[in-house]
């Protein structure tokens, strides 16, 4: 979401990117393919990737740079997503790796939901022409959170982030 919040203008290609990969590399992913979660020099890589994914849709302006930026940005956040599931979504995961084909469709159409709140702000500037005042100062937060979350992942803290990030959102200490 903060790859696609920096796009600014390039916003639906970057989800475009992001819904691909995230459709792919989950599939992979709940089909057992991927190796486990990355660790010191290959975390540090992914990091620099994903900052990098980052820097190319906030900055760059061409078209196959913010397609590139999302894929980067979606599939790397996805490899590295520890779902909590609820019953759908676990049974579809439970069936992949005896039978990744059968679980595509279903995938896609889970990722597909998770991209309507993407969706609905990409929308806001047409629907709402006063925000695109507001686009610039959003993206460069967001680009200042990718930065963040890309170190985090080069030290090895991501894990941590991520669990306090989600104690703060339920209201936990």
């Amino acid at each position: 979401m903060l790859v696609f919040l920096a796009a600014r203008t390039r916003r639906t290609l970057v989800l475009g990117g992001v819904l691909a990969a995230t459709w792919l590399v989950g599939w992979m992913k709940a089909a057992d393919w991927l190796p486990r979660l990355p660790e010191g020099p290959t975390a540090v890589a992914i990091g620099f990737f994903f900052v990098a994914a980052g820097w190319g849709a906030w900055q760059l302006r061409g078209e196959f740079s913010g397609f590139a930026s999302g894929v980067v940005a979606g599939g790397l956040a996805t490899w590295l997503w520890a779902p909590c599931v609820g019953k759908e979504l676990g049974t579809v995961l439970n069936a992949a790796p005896e039978s990744p084909g059968s679980q595509l469709i279903p995938i896609g159409l889970f990722v597909l939901g998770l991209s309507i709140p993407l969706l609905v702000i990409g929308l806001l500037p047409v629907v709402f022409p006063s925000l695109v005042r507001v686009e610039r100062p959003l993206a460069s937060a967001a680009m200042g959170l990718v930065v963040f979350i890309g170190v985090a992942m080069m030290l090895g803290w991501y894990d941590d982030v991520v669990i306090q990030l989600n104690q703060w959102s339920v209201g936990a200490a």
